[in-house]
Protein backbone atom coordinates (compact mmCIF):
# COMPACT_ATOMS: atom_id res chain seq x y z
CA UNK A 1 0.00 0.00 0.00
CA UNK A 2 1.31 3.51 -0.74
CA UNK A 3 2.33 5.95 1.70
CA UNK A 4 -0.22 8.09 0.27
CA UNK A 5 -3.17 5.44 0.52
CA UNK A 6 -1.47 4.92 3.88
CA UNK A 7 -2.56 7.90 5.26
CA UNK A 8 -5.68 8.41 3.53
CA UNK A 9 -7.09 5.35 5.31
CA UNK A 10 -5.92 6.87 8.74
CA UNK A 11 -7.98 10.35 7.92
CA UNK A 12 -10.89 8.04 7.17
CA UNK A 13 -10.32 6.12 10.43
CA UNK A 14 -10.17 9.20 12.64
CA UNK A 15 -12.86 10.68 11.25
CA UNK A 16 -15.09 7.58 12.04
CA UNK A 17 -13.78 7.78 15.17
CA UNK A 18 -15.07 11.23 15.98
CA UNK A 19 -18.22 10.94 14.02
CA UNK A 20 -18.93 7.96 16.54
CA UNK A 21 -17.82 10.07 19.77
CA UNK A 22 -20.70 12.77 18.19
CA UNK A 23 -22.88 10.05 18.30
CA UNK A 24 -22.72 8.81 21.35
CA UNK A 25 -22.76 12.16 23.54
CA UNK A 26 -25.86 12.64 21.53
CA UNK A 27 -27.36 9.23 22.41
CA UNK A 28 -26.00 10.21 26.42
CA UNK A 29 -27.30 13.80 26.41
CA UNK A 30 -30.82 12.25 25.25
CA UNK A 31 -30.71 9.63 27.58
CA UNK A 32 -29.58 12.06 30.43
CA UNK A 33 -33.11 14.08 29.27
CA UNK A 34 -35.71 11.38 29.46
CA UNK A 35 -34.09 10.10 32.45
CA UNK A 36 -33.65 13.59 34.54
CA UNK A 37 -37.64 14.23 35.69
CA UNK A 38 -38.86 17.64 34.74
CA UNK A 39 -39.02 20.56 37.83
CA UNK A 40 -42.63 20.65 37.11
CA UNK A 41 -43.86 17.70 39.80
CA UNK A 42 -47.97 17.28 38.17
CA UNK A 43 -50.57 16.57 40.53
CA UNK A 44 -54.07 14.43 40.63
CA UNK A 45 -56.89 16.19 42.35
CA UNK A 46 -56.47 13.45 44.56
CA UNK A 47 -53.28 14.07 45.62
CA UNK A 48 -54.23 16.59 47.71
CA UNK A 49 -56.04 16.30 51.07
CA UNK A 50 -59.67 18.14 51.68
CA UNK A 51 -61.70 19.37 54.81
CA UNK A 52 -65.77 20.22 54.04
CA UNK A 53 -66.14 23.94 55.02
CA UNK A 54 -68.52 26.81 54.26
CA UNK A 55 -69.11 27.45 50.78
CA UNK A 56 -66.94 24.35 49.94
CA UNK A 57 -63.35 22.26 50.69
CA UNK A 58 -60.55 23.60 52.28
CA UNK A 59 -57.32 22.06 50.49
CA UNK A 60 -53.78 21.06 51.98
CA UNK A 61 -51.04 18.60 50.76
CA UNK A 62 -48.58 16.14 52.47
CA UNK A 63 -45.77 14.17 51.41
CA UNK A 64 -46.28 10.88 52.56
CA UNK A 65 -46.30 9.53 49.29
CA UNK A 66 -43.12 11.04 47.73
CA UNK A 67 -40.63 11.14 50.61
CA UNK A 68 -37.94 9.61 48.08
CA UNK A 69 -38.12 12.83 45.58
CA UNK A 70 -36.19 15.69 45.65
CA UNK A 71 -37.36 17.76 42.66
CA UNK A 72 -38.48 21.17 42.99
CA UNK A 73 -42.51 21.65 42.94
CA UNK A 74 -44.44 24.05 40.67
CA UNK A 75 -47.80 23.79 42.40
CA UNK A 76 -51.55 24.53 41.23
CA UNK A 77 -54.13 24.05 43.47
CA UNK A 78 -57.44 23.05 42.20
CA UNK A 79 -60.19 24.91 41.95
CA UNK A 80 -62.81 22.42 42.94
CA UNK A 81 -63.33 18.97 44.42
CA UNK A 82 -66.79 17.07 44.10
CA UNK A 83 -68.75 19.99 42.16
CA UNK A 84 -67.75 22.33 44.74
CA UNK A 85 -65.48 25.08 44.82
CA UNK A 86 -62.06 25.32 46.91
CA UNK A 87 -62.58 28.12 49.21
CA UNK A 88 -59.42 27.72 51.56
CA UNK A 89 -55.96 26.87 51.97
CA UNK A 90 -55.51 25.05 55.11
CA UNK A 91 -53.51 26.72 58.32
CA UNK A 92 -50.06 24.90 57.83
CA UNK A 93 -51.39 23.05 54.81
CA UNK A 94 -48.22 23.04 52.46
CA UNK A 95 -45.41 23.54 54.97
CA UNK A 96 -44.77 19.98 54.15
CA UNK A 97 -43.25 20.94 51.30
CA UNK A 98 -41.10 23.48 52.54
CA UNK A 99 -38.11 22.63 50.97
CA UNK A 100 -39.21 21.58 47.60
CA UNK A 101 -42.27 24.32 46.51
CA UNK A 102 -41.30 27.19 43.39
CA UNK A 103 -44.17 27.90 42.86
CA UNK A 104 -48.04 28.57 43.45
CA UNK A 105 -50.72 29.56 41.53
CA UNK A 106 -54.26 30.21 43.57
CA UNK A 107 -57.41 29.75 41.57
CA UNK A 108 -59.51 32.87 41.95
CA UNK A 109 -62.09 30.54 44.45
CA UNK A 110 -59.87 30.57 47.77
CA UNK A 111 -61.43 33.09 49.67
CA UNK A 112 -58.50 32.74 52.72
CA UNK A 113 -54.84 31.57 53.13
CA UNK A 114 -54.72 29.64 56.86
CA UNK A 115 -52.29 30.85 59.30
CA UNK A 116 -48.72 29.49 58.24
CA UNK A 117 -50.14 27.72 55.18
CA UNK A 118 -46.54 28.24 53.34
CA UNK A 119 -44.44 29.09 56.43
CA UNK A 120 -40.74 28.82 55.58
CA UNK A 121 -40.87 27.56 52.37
CA UNK A 122 -37.62 29.08 51.74
CA UNK A 123 -37.52 27.84 47.91
CA UNK A 124 -40.85 29.47 47.03
CA UNK A 125 -39.92 32.14 44.69
CA UNK A 126 -43.47 33.38 43.16
CA UNK A 127 -47.21 33.21 43.93
CA UNK A 128 -49.87 33.90 41.35
CA UNK A 129 -53.40 34.37 42.06
CA UNK A 130 -55.97 33.85 39.78
CA UNK A 131 -58.09 37.14 38.15
CA UNK A 132 -61.17 38.11 39.87
CA UNK A 133 -60.02 36.46 43.06
CA UNK A 134 -62.22 36.57 46.09
CA UNK A 135 -59.43 36.41 48.52
CA UNK A 136 -60.27 38.24 51.80
CA UNK A 137 -57.73 36.60 54.56
CA UNK A 138 -54.09 36.29 54.97
CA UNK A 139 -53.49 34.43 57.68
CA UNK A 140 -50.65 35.13 60.15
CA UNK A 141 -47.13 33.57 59.23
CA UNK A 142 -48.44 32.75 55.85
CA UNK A 143 -45.76 33.40 54.22
CA UNK A 144 -43.11 34.12 57.73
CA UNK A 145 -40.05 33.41 56.50
CA UNK A 146 -40.23 32.52 52.61
CA UNK A 147 -36.67 33.96 52.05
CA UNK A 148 -36.67 33.36 47.78
CA UNK A 149 -40.37 35.18 47.05
CA UNK A 150 -39.60 37.84 44.44
CA UNK A 151 -42.95 39.29 45.10
CA UNK A 152 -46.74 39.01 45.56
CA UNK A 153 -49.65 41.04 44.29
CA UNK A 154 -52.64 40.38 46.39
CA UNK A 155 -56.68 41.49 45.22
CA UNK A 156 -58.21 44.57 46.15
CA UNK A 157 -60.34 41.61 47.83
CA UNK A 158 -58.13 41.10 50.53
CA UNK A 159 -59.51 42.38 53.94
CA UNK A 160 -56.86 41.44 56.40
CA UNK A 161 -53.34 40.07 56.58
CA UNK A 162 -52.17 38.66 59.34
CA UNK A 163 -49.27 39.10 62.32
CA UNK A 164 -45.57 38.32 60.72
CA UNK A 165 -47.68 37.53 56.90
CA UNK A 166 -44.54 38.42 55.53
CA UNK A 167 -41.67 38.74 58.07
CA UNK A 168 -38.45 37.86 56.15
CA UNK A 169 -39.50 37.84 52.92
CA UNK A 170 -35.96 39.46 52.19
CA UNK A 171 -36.83 39.24 48.28
CA UNK A 172 -39.79 41.45 48.45
CA UNK A 173 -38.81 45.16 47.48
CA UNK A 174 -42.24 47.16 47.04
CA UNK A 175 -45.34 45.77 48.42
CA UNK A 176 -49.04 47.04 47.51
CA UNK A 177 -51.31 47.21 50.28
CA UNK A 178 -55.23 45.89 48.79
CA UNK A 179 -57.38 48.91 49.79
CA UNK A 180 -59.81 47.06 51.74
CA UNK A 181 -56.60 45.96 54.36
CA UNK A 182 -56.94 49.26 57.27
CA UNK A 183 -54.23 47.97 59.41
CA UNK A 184 -50.72 46.23 59.35
CA UNK A 185 -50.98 44.05 61.95
CA UNK A 186 -47.49 43.48 63.80
CA UNK A 187 -44.48 42.07 63.06
CA UNK A 188 -46.20 41.98 59.09
CA UNK A 189 -42.82 43.12 57.41
CA UNK A 190 -40.35 42.77 59.52
CA UNK A 191 -36.35 41.58 58.35
CA UNK A 192 -38.26 42.01 55.19
CA UNK A 193 -36.73 43.49 52.01
CA UNK A 194 -39.71 45.86 51.42
CA UNK A 195 -38.29 49.48 50.48
CA UNK A 196 -41.78 50.69 49.61
CA UNK A 197 -45.27 50.36 49.90
CA UNK A 198 -48.15 51.90 48.37
CA UNK A 199 -52.26 52.11 49.16
CA UNK A 200 -54.20 54.21 51.01
CA UNK A 201 -56.76 54.02 53.74
CA UNK A 202 -54.51 52.27 56.52
CA UNK A 203 -55.91 53.28 59.74
CA UNK A 204 -53.38 51.61 62.52
CA UNK A 205 -49.86 50.61 62.33
CA UNK A 206 -48.90 47.75 64.90
CA UNK A 207 -46.28 46.80 66.77
CA UNK A 208 -42.72 46.58 65.02
CA UNK A 209 -44.62 46.36 61.58
CA UNK A 210 -41.79 47.18 59.67
CA UNK A 211 -38.94 46.58 62.32
CA UNK A 212 -35.93 45.63 60.83
CA UNK A 213 -36.84 46.07 57.50
CA UNK A 214 -35.02 47.67 54.58
CA UNK A 215 -37.78 50.37 54.21
CA UNK A 216 -36.18 53.76 53.07
CA UNK A 217 -38.38 56.98 52.02
CA UNK A 218 -41.80 57.57 54.39
CA UNK A 219 -42.95 59.55 51.08
CA UNK A 220 -44.16 55.66 50.17
CA UNK A 221 -45.95 55.53 53.32
CA UNK A 222 -48.56 58.57 52.97
CA UNK A 223 -51.30 55.31 52.60
CA UNK A 224 -50.72 56.13 56.85
CA UNK A 225 -51.81 59.77 56.76
CA UNK A 226 -53.85 60.20 60.14
CA UNK A 227 -53.24 56.17 61.23
CA UNK A 228 -52.42 55.51 64.75
CA UNK A 229 -48.62 54.62 64.61
CA UNK A 230 -46.85 52.12 67.26
CA UNK A 231 -43.62 53.71 68.81
CA UNK A 232 -41.86 50.63 67.54
CA UNK A 233 -43.57 50.50 64.00
CA UNK A 234 -40.14 51.46 62.31
CA UNK A 235 -37.97 50.36 65.11
CA UNK A 236 -34.65 49.61 63.72
CA UNK A 237 -34.98 50.63 59.99
CA UNK A 238 -31.71 51.81 59.21
CA UNK A 239 -32.52 52.75 55.88
CA UNK A 240 -35.39 55.45 56.76
CA UNK A 241 -34.93 59.26 57.19
CA UNK A 242 -36.56 61.40 58.89
CA UNK A 243 -38.95 59.49 61.16
CA UNK A 244 -40.25 62.08 63.42
CA UNK A 245 -40.94 64.94 61.06
CA UNK A 246 -42.92 62.33 58.64
CA UNK A 247 -45.04 61.87 62.24
CA UNK A 248 -45.28 64.99 63.04
CA UNK A 249 -46.74 66.28 59.73
CA UNK A 250 -49.80 63.85 60.32
CA UNK A 251 -50.92 64.72 63.86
Amino acid sequence: MSEEAKTEKKKMSKTKKIVLIVVVCVLVAVIAAVAIPSALVLFKESDFEYTKVDGGYEVSFHLATMDNQTDPIDLEIPAEHEGEPVVGIAAKGFISLASRLRSVAIPASVTYIGDEAFKECVYLESIEIASGSALKTVGKRAFYECSMLGGISLPNSVESIGQSAFFQCTKIISFKIPSGVKVIESYTFSWSGVRSVSGSGITEIKESAFANSAIENLDDLSLVKGATVDATAFKDCSKLKGLSDWLDQWK
